[in-house]
């Protein structure tokens, strides 16, 4: 299950190309490798931040060391100026060179520019060594971490070429705060990458198995929502919840999660028997909209959206009456959106890997027709596969070329 070492670019290559030092020919076949990687492209950004942080932390140095008569500051670039590079450097790759260009520079004589060399070669290795090194020694895999409604920059698990940069290898751990002072249906959300087989990572609250990860296709990034059952959470105190991947170790099988936060959703004010009449309309849609997928392609995306508002109000039903066995309308509606989401999680990956497959070949224009196509599928931003494909057309505007 691991790539080949050719599958992506080798750190050594971003470096020199955020240098500006890699070879055309190379550049082009990172920047092409890149476009289509959405790991590559956090790591190439990375590797950008680092570089005018680098930079950034040299520069009083160099000032010092030079003389204010020897050095011309760098003048601030005019907002007309800046906004017209923006939207000329649309897409990951535009945005990290725009960032490049513009880091701080210090423009002086020979002997200013040996000594900034002298001073920040040193500054640069101390860092970026700390930068190496942290990753593959310091495994996290007994820490906990807060987890909240808003996601922090962490990427959890292992593989650089997913974007790991907080290295968990066997497991990821949690806690949380719950509170049933008013009623809410609590989720959890996340992105999982590298994940191939269903039996792969185990979700468990509280020591209670509550699913699996659902497998990506390759590196590709797949967005998931559990549920958080009321049953086995706790009030009061810290809440667990553990990633355990059953293979690590003594495998080293790459994953990744990303984007990891809680979703916590009022639920519908009405009487027990209102919220099941309401669940019950809801269900009877989504069965009418689902037996005309070929009509319309957004009828699935509208079954999916009617399931989910009926959870919701069976989980009101749930929590007003303050039992745990589930009317048979639960089991049902929790099926059928199953059912649901598997259909509009394959509409996704077709439509990203036949695009993909465009790219690859350099047929811009019908890649671009392709992410554009594939809206048809995801009418709002409710589903997050319509803001995968927005954000890929973003980066190819309106001429069908991927913006640089």
């Amino acid at each position: 299950m691991t790539d080949a070492p050719t599958t992506h670019p080798a750190d050594e290559a971003m470096f020199l190309w955020v240098a500006g030092e890699l070879a055309m020919k190379a550049a082009a076949e990172l920047e092409a490798h890149v476009d289509g990687c959405r790991s590559c492209a956090r790591r190439l950004t990375r590797e950008a931040q680092l570089e005018v942080q680098l930079l950034e932390l040299a520069r009083p140095m160099r000032l010092a060391v030079a003389g204010s008569a020897e050095v011309t500051r760098r003048v601030p670039t005019p907002v007309s100026v800046r906004a017209r590079r923006e939207r000329q450097h649309r897409g990951v790759l535009g945005k990290l060179r725009l960032l490049v260009r513009e880091r701080p520079r210090v423009v002086g004589v020979m002997a200013a520019a040996a000594a900034a060399l002298l001073v920040a070669v040193p500054v640069g290795m101390s860092l970026r060594s700390r930068a190496v090194q942290v990753g593959p020694l310091a495994d996290q895999s007994r820490k906990k971490f807060p987890l909240g409604e808003t996601a922090d920059q962490r990427v959890y698990g292992l593989g650089e070429h997913l974007g790991v940069n907080t290295p968990t290898q066997s497991e990821v751990r949690f806690e949380f705060e719950y509170s049933d002072s008013v009623p809410t249906a609590y989720y959890l959300r996340f992105e999982s990458m590298g994940i191939e087989k269903r039996e792969e990572v185990e979700i468990v609250l509280n020591g209670v198995r509550n699913g699996r990860v659902t497998p990506g296709m390759g590196d590709n990034t797949k967005e998931k929502r559990v549920n958080l059952p009321k049953k086995y959470l706790k009030s009061g105190i810290p809440n667990e919840l553990l990633f355990d991947q059953s293979y690590n170790p003594p495998s080293s099988e790459p994953w990744a999660l990303a984007d990891v936060r809680l979703l916590v959703t009022p639920l519908p004010n009405c009487s027990p028997a209102e919220c099941l009449r309401e669940a019950k309309k809801l269900h009877d849609f989504a069965e009418g909209r689902w037996s005309q997928l070929n009509i319309s392609a957004a009828n699935a995306f509208e079954a999916w959206s009617a399931l989910n508002k009926a959870m919701l109000y069976l989980e009101a039903a749930l929590y007003l009456e303050n039992v745990e066995r589930k009317p048979d309308l639960y089991n049902l509606v929790q099926q059928f959106l199953r059912d649901a989401e598997r259909t509009l999680d394959s509409n996704c990956n077709k439509t990203m890997l036949g695009a993909k497959k465009y790219e690859e070949m350099h047929q811009l224009d019908l890649a671009l027709k392709e992410y554009k196509n594939g809206l048809q599928w995801f009418p709002t931003d409710e589903h997050p596969c319509r803001a995968r494909l927005k954000e890929k057309i973003e980066e190819f505007g309106d001429a069908g070329e991927p913006a640089r």
